[in-house]
């Protein structure tokens, strides 16, 4: 287990599994021993971390523990190889909460995603 500070502990990936030639991992993030976030996130290739899933209990949101699990994956999925190059992720246009929290982390869009207007893809690039 692994202590991300005040917020609790966050558990190793339960996973990992291989999915579509990526490796993915499930993060849980618990607080007094309850469930408060999780992620899945996968190892793409080539330097990229691609993040599937992200969900903060909503008694558990603007305490910091999305910024937790988001600093928390690169090193644990690089296997000790240099950090990713990339990480990116899908979000919804009209969840406006969400894109400004991933712009906070340093995300921006890059592009509409297969046309559908309704997602975007942000991506935070490394120098």
């Amino acid at each position: 287990m692994t202590d991300p500070g005040s917020h609790g502990a966050i558990r190793e990936p339960r996973w990992p599994q291989t999915i579509n030639d990526a490796r993915v991992y499930l993060f849980l993030l618990q607080v007094d021993n309850t469930l408060a976030a999780f992620a899945i996130s996968g190892n793409e290739g080539r330097g990229k971390l691609f993040i599937y899933e992200i969900h903060v209990a909503s008694t558990h949101r603007k305490q910091g523990l999305g910024r937790t699990l988001i600093n928390h994956m690169d090193p644990v999925t690089r296997h000790g190889k240099r950090k990713h190059s990339t990480i990116s992720l899908n979000v919804h246009r009209a969840n406006t909460s969400a894109q400004a929290f991933y712009a906070r982390m340093g995300f921006g869009v890059t592009e509409d995603i297969s046309g559908d207007a309704a997602i975007l893809e942000m991506v935070r690039n490394r120098a």
